[in-house]
């Protein structure tokens, strides 16, 4: 099964942000509004994608919108937790997703994308 979401593919983990919590005044760590959104903007990309059950081998081509440096590891990351939390796939274990590769496909200005094949295996 082959996708594409567009947009620019944002790292989650170079994200987050500490915030206090009003109730107990506890700081925690969370995701930037940024991110928030983008999440919901991915995951609605996403609602007509097939889910997949068992195992998986996944490859993901990712299309930047500028030449500035990206962590390719994180991108694919935030992908794979995107597939996850909207099901797409059961789960990014081991057992489950067991071949990923994740390649940097060029810079495209005026169409920042990732495309996504799953493989039943």
């Amino acid at each position: 099964m082959k996708f594409t979401i567009y947009g620019q593919v944002l790292s989650q983990k170079n994200s987050k942000q500490i915030a206090i919590n009003r109730r107990t005044n506890r700081p925690f760590v969370m995701s930037n509004p940024r991110i928030q959104d983008w999440k919901k903007e991915m995951s609605a990309q996403l609602l007509a994608v097939d889910k997949v059950k068992g195992p998986v081998q996944i490859s993901i081509s990712i299309w930047n919108k500028d030449k500035r440096k990206r962590d390719l590891d994180n991108q694919g990351t935030s992908i794979l937790d995107l597939l996850k939390n909207n099901d797409i796939i059961e789960d990014d274990n081991c057992f489950i997703l067991q071949k990923i590769t994740v390649e940097f496909a060029g810079i495209d200005k005026e169409n920042p994308r990732a495309e996504i094949n799953i493989k039943s295996l």
